[in-house]
């Protein structure tokens, strides 16, 4: 996924919308989404 802000960095988040995994800081969102799948990202732009 891509933007046309300029994100600095961005998370991958639990449904309570807590972090996990770990920082990433390229501007490209790079993830696989199942069918019936939830995935919530923290962006920070």
């Amino acid at each position: 996924m891509t933007s046309d802000l300029n994100i600095i960095s961005w998370q991958e988040c639990n449904l309570m919308e807590r972090p996990e995994g770990e920082v990433h800081t390229e501007p490209v969102i790079t993830f696989v989404l199942e069918p019936y799948e939830i995935r919530t990202f923290e962006i920070e732009v």
